[in-house]
Order: structure tokens, then C-alpha cells, then sequence
């Protein structure tokens, strides 16, 4: 398999305090992640988003209310595979969503969480710099590069 970089939508949905997290298994390690998805050829990163939102949670009303900024990550899978990203994060705002009601997945290999900003570490969100990174980015939002 050819190694190539993976540009990926991503969401900060805040509620009270707590973050919207999509929960994931490698398989022998549970980890969390913004939720969001791949950037198809053609698509803005915010056509994306929306449409990674849709399939993931079945959200048809979302708006993105701003840009955090872009954030590129490596790292060796378990197989020892090269794994490059780059994430461009957004603030999203959902009508109706609520930290005291969990989404339901539309898709049968992820689950949802709320999490408390300030506990991220508990809950393995991943990337690792991402983690270290999301409180710095939530307070100097950036203006996004890729608007006409």
C-alpha cells in the first residue's frame, strides 16, 4: 500500500463545558477523536465536515461557526505503517444537542461521548498533540485559508 497524507475535516462541538468525542477501537486499544472525516477530491474542508457529520451521526442541521485552525500529525500504526495526517478543526454549532444526550453512531464501528474540556487526558483523545493543543486553539481561533 502506497503511503500518502490524509486530510481530514474536523469538529469541536462544545456543550457546558464538554466536547463531542468519536470513539474508536484499533482493535486492542479504545481511543477517542474528534469527530469528522476524509476531505474528498473536490470537496471544501467544510463541505466535508458536514457531510462526514451527516453519515457519522445523521446531523442534517449543523453550522460551522468557525475556523481553530490546521493541525498535521504522524505516527507508526500497530503494523509499523506510517500514518500522516492533516486535520483542519472547526467549531460547529448543533441545534438540540445537548452533553446530557449521547448522539446515536449511524455507523456500527464508532460510538459517541461527551467529555469534559478539562479532562481530555482520561479519555485518550488522540492525537496526542491534539490533546495538548485543543485548549490553545479553542482560545485563538484562527481565520480559515481556504475561504474565497
Amino acid at each position: 500500500m502506497k503511503n500518502h497524507i490524509q486530510v481530514i475535516a474536523r469538529a469541536v462541538i462544545i456543550d457546558n463545558g464538554h466536547v463531542l468525542l468519536t470513539c474508536g477501537t484499533d482493535g486492542v486499544n479504545t481511543y477517542t477523536y474528534l469527530p469528522g472525516g476524509h476531505v474528498e477530491l473536490g470537496e471544501t474542508t467544510q463541505t466535508a465536515l458536514l457531510r462526514e457529520l451527516y453519515e457519522e451521526i445523521g446531523i442534517t442541521e449543523a453550522e460551522v461557526t468557525g475556523y481553530l485552525g490546521v493541525h498535521e500529525c504522524r505516527w507508526h500504526n500497530r503494523k509499523g505503517l506510517l500514518q500522516h495526517e492533516i486535520n483542519f478543526v472547526f467549531t460547529v454549532q448543533v441545534p438540540g444537542f445537548s452533553y446530557l444526550q449521547t448522539p446515536v453512531s449511524q455507523e456500527a464501528y464508532i460510538s459517541f461521548m461527551w467529555a469534559p474540556l478539562d479532562q481530555l487526558a482520561s479519555v485518550n483523545l488522540m492525537p496526542v498533540m491534539m490533546r495538548n493543543q485543543l485548549h490553545y486553539m479553542l482560545a485563538n481561533p484562527q481565520e480559515d485559508p481556504l475561504i474565497d
